[in-house]
């Protein structure tokens, strides 16, 4: 998060099980994250769990949980990744999500959801500092679900010595109206072999606090640190819009690379 999830062209997380699974074959790696989100304002929390092993066979796999809890809605995320570079500049991917979700409808009631969905992603890489992302949200869906609905991002990433830039534009579906993307960037500096620095930004157009009928443009700044060796990670990262309703999120990440 702390690079504004700009992180579709990148791969280089566990996050990628998420945003692109065709990351997952981005670097050689079994890594395990353990991450915890603190919403403010009524955003939810999160509390969330993911292996990803790219090592033991050509096809790089990932499985992640996600619980969500707010104003008494709770949600429940599984996911099954998997991913496979099927040329020397090519990987592709998909994520299999089992959603069992709970949310409050604009009328007040609660409705539980159970559904599967499935996310599909590729990653071209023409040399060792540039790439592109394409990723498809919940190909497999129900219309009427506000749990799963489709989305189209659109990504790119650019590495110069220490320095990581990344860009997102994620589409609601294949309506590219300006109301229904949200934009991403973000920039790392990786300092001494052990220190990450992030900074980051998300531009969205969001349901306003007190009519949700009412949409405005949010802007949101993006920041964090991590600390980075050969047997793991601590990872810190907080966002927090700088116009319209107020609201922020600090997420803590502990990260084992075996």
């Amino acid at each position: 998060m702390a690079m504004g999830n700009a992180h579709r062209a990148v791969g280089t997380s566990n996050d990628t099980l998420v945003l692109n699974p065709a990351g997952l074959t981005s670097a050689a790696r079994y890594s395990i994250d353990l991450a915890y989100a603190h919403g403010f304002e009524d955003l939810p929390s999160h509390y969330h769990l993911s292996v990803v092993d790219s090592k033991s066979t050509p096809v790089a796999g990932g499985l992640g949980y996600t619980v969500s809890r707010q104003n008494g809605d709770t949600n429940h995320r599984v996911y099954l990744g998997s991913a496979y570079q099927v040329a020397p500049m090519l990987s592709m991917g998909s994520t299999l999500k089992y959603v069992h979700g709970i949310y409050t409808d604009p009328t007040g009631e609660k409705i539980t959801r159970d559904f599967f969905t499935t996310d599909l992603g590729f990653i071209f890489k023409p040399g060792s500092a540039f790439a592109l992302g394409i990723t498809l949200h919940n190909i497999v869906r129900s219309h009427d679900n506000p749990l799963s609905t489709y989305r189209m991002g659109f990504a790119t990433s650019l590495t110069l010595g220490p320095v990581l830039f990344a860009a997102d534009v994620v589409a609601n579906g294949f309506d590219f109206k300006s109301k229904d993307m949200t934009y991403h960037g973000g920039i790392e500096v990786f300092l001494f072999g052990l220190l990450a620095i992030r900074g980051g930004y998300i531009g969205a157009w969001l349901p306003q606090q007190h009519n949700i009928l009412e949409i405005s443009f949010q802007n949101k700044i993006t920041g964090g640190v991590a600390f980075v060796n050969e047997i793991g990670a601590i990872d810190m990262a907080y966002q927090q819009s700088i116009n319209g309703n107020l609201t922020r999120e600090l997420i803590a990440t502990i990260k084992f690379f075996l």
